[in-house]
């Protein structure tokens, strides 16, 4: 097993998804300790939605989680105090949580500055008027000590507000260490306004700073829940991504704690604001490269482009994958492996990987559905930590080997016509390649097969026979050594 050159820094090694309240042990865990790395289950005790958030020791040993509705320690036991997280008139007039409190990047956990036993759980709350249902957001913050019940932790207080107004967005919650190494920076952007809420978190408590210009106007419909924000790695910039407001990038101060620079880039030369695309934000582990997901597609931005709008390039397209439901793209999240995991916007027993994230263009090799999970987990579901490993010279441990990267094919768009088609489809094939074509249901069943020889370039075949639905023709060649198919998905209709 390598042995990582920051194994004092693994606050972010455990990662937590699925369904699990039975407490059957069914819920997904990946844990960057294993070398090879391989998604596997154990008890969460808990279901998750989007709202995420847990956190190791620097030995990267899960200490507690939390999906929005429960506090649980390591064994995935409710901890003392860890109950009813969030209990207001939204979860009472409708959301019964049973599968976790809904908001992505909603929540955080900091360490204390002043007790190295003492974690702060940052929290937004869903608030409902009870009258005419309006949802708003209150900022709040709970406390949890590790030395209590034996090691395992309970929960000291919970539910104290720190931000009472209703003009805070839904997701964007994130947050990076003062220069220090010991206080921390949090920052949150306002809806319906210019600015970002800053708060500071010394040997003290939590307190407010004062407001910061964004320079660019959040608005609660087009703007809240629909994208994330994210240091990066070197610390020195901060991102904020959704589809309508476009790429936004600041330097920050850590020393400070002020955002300066602001440079608003263009990903899409055309925006359609009756489009409600979910979208996410993250940086390349060596803070050159920006990515944005955004439903259908993914960007790269280089940043070190003299002018960075020249630096926007789209490295992947929704192959219209279903596993079992669409995956379109939805959160990304930087992994201790140097690796960048996208979880779709729907539950999947998949997510996306992009497995060289500091390569220019293509060569970052994005994989849809590349990373086959043990068991469904929910939408959009990654959780959300603050930026480790600031100050470190490695930021992300790239000999973690992972046991889905061998077996990895780089996907290619198959041609097939007529699309949707009531029978006959045409499939124009890779020229000179022998191999198999494979018809596939949406159950996965292999329904059709066929041997293609190399001189063939057209292959005609009638789905007539088949139940109406989804079916995805995939080529496979022979001799593959560069390890690529072709597939596409095809719609069978009356």
């Amino acid at each position: 097993m390598h042995l990582t050159a920051f194994s004092q820094s693994k606050q972010d090694y455990q990662w937590l998804f699925g369904f699990d309240a039975g407490h059957v042990g069914n819920g997904v865990r990946i844990d960057f300790n294993h070398n090879p790395l391989e998604p596997g289950l154990g008890r969460n005790g808990q279901n998750f939605d989007n709202f995420n958030c847990s956190v190791s020791n620097e030995n990267g040993e899960l200490l507690f989680f939390s999906n929005g509705c429960e506090i649980a320690n390591k064994d995935g036991d409710m901890m003392p105090g860890g109950d009813s997280l969030n209990y207001d008139k939204y979860h009472r007039l409708g959301w019964s949580c049973r599968n976790g409190y809904p908001g992505h990047q909603n929540c955080l956990i900091l360490s204390d500055p002043a007790y190295d036993q003492g974690y702060y759980l940052l929290h937004k709350t869903w608030l409902r008027d009870s009258i005419n249902f309006d949802l708003s957001m209150e900022l709040r913050h709970s406390y949890i000590d590790m030395a209590l019940d034996e090691g395992r932790g309970a929960v000291v207080f919970k539910e104290v507000p720190l931000y009472e107004d209703d003009d805070i967005l839904s997701s964007y919650l994130t947050a990076i260490q003062h220069v220090n190494e010991e206080d921390w920076w949090i920052v949150q952007p306002k809806e319906e306004n210019d600015s970002f809420l800053i708060y500071k978190i010394d040997r003290n408590g939590i307190f407010r700073e004062q407001n910061q210009a964004s320079e660019i106007f959040f608005s609660r419909e087009l703007s809240s829940a629909a994208g994330t924000a994210s240091f990066s790695p070197d610390g020195k910039r901060y991102a904020l991504y959704n589809y309508n407001d476009q790429l936004n990038i600041y330097d920050f101060d850590r020393n400070s704690g002020k955002l300066s620079n602001h440079q608003h880039i263009e990903i899409y030369n055309e925006i359609d604001v009756e489009l409600r695309w979910f979208a996410s934000v993250e940086w390349s582990s060596d803070s050159r490269f920006i990515y944005t997901a955004s439903s259908e597609h993914i960007h790269q931005v280089d940043t070190w482009e003299a002018d960075i709008q020249d630096g926007v390039r789209r490295v992947a397209t929704y192959n219209g994958g279903m596993d079992p439901l669409r995956t379109k793209f939805f959160s990304m999240i930087l992994g201790p492996d140097c690796r960048i995991y996208i979880a779709p916007t729907n539950g999947t027993n998949s997510y996306h990987v992009i497995h060289k994230p500091n390569e220019l263009g293509e060569a970052c090799k994005v994989v849809q559905n590349g990373v086959k999970l043990p068991a469904l987990a929910g939408a959009g579901g990654m959780p959300n930590f603050p930026r480790y490993r600031v100050d470190e010279a490695d930021k992300c441990d790239p000999d973690i080997v992972s046991a889905f990267g061998p077996d990895v094919l780089w996907r290619k768009d198959l041609t097939v016509f007529p699309v949707p088609t009531a029978g006959q489809i045409t499939v124009e094939l890779p020229e000179g390649k022998s191999g198999i074509l494979k018809i596939i249901s949406i159950a996965g069943e292999e329904v059709e097969s066929y041997r293609m020889p190399s001189y063939e370039r057209q292959f005609q075949t009638d789905l007539s026979g088949l139940p109406v639905g989804n079916y995805l023709i995939e080529f496979y060649p022979d001799d593959n050594k560069e390890r690529e198919y072709w597939s596409r998905w095809v719609a069978r209709v009356e």
